[in-house]
């Protein structure tokens, strides 16, 4: 009676991913507090941080970055959550995961990192070319 079913077992960390999804913060927390675990990614590397990164969840990236989630674990390709929170121009959530010690120089595959993401996407093209 006091041993979950292995589909219990197995879900708990998709649990993580769908509340996550979802910008459900109170749900990520107790999961997190029934000690699911924050950072098992999927095939293609995802983890719940990036989830909520995506979906642009800055309650979310708190809760998971409280229970120890690890805020430069990339995914396939390269992508940091906060990579991903920059590139889509997330600014709670890049504020969330700087204070949480994300790098802002760890590069992507393609040799773009979070800070050259960030000049590029909020500074004027012109600003940039005119420096010097």
């Amino acid at each position: 009676r006091g041993m979950p079913t292995p589909d219990v077992v197995l879900n708990v960390p998709a649990s993580v991913s769908k509340a996550a999804q979802k910008g459900s913060a109170s749900s990520v927390r107790e999961l997190c507090e029934a000690r699911a675990t924050v950072d098992l990614a999927r095939s293609d590397g995802i983890t719940p941080l990036l989830i909520a990164s995506q979906g642009n969840h800055p309650d979310c990236i708190r809760a998971l970055c409280r229970a120890g989630a690890r805020v430069n674990q990339f995914a396939d390709g390269g992508a940091t959550p906060l990579y991903i929170a920059t590139h889509n121009g997330h600014e709670e959530c890049i504020r969330e995961l700087h204070a949480a010690g994300a790098a802002l120089d760890q590069a992507a595959d393609g040799g773009a990192t979070p800070l050259f993401v960030s000049v590029a996407r909020f500074q004027p093209a012109q600003s940039i070319s005119g420096a010097g």
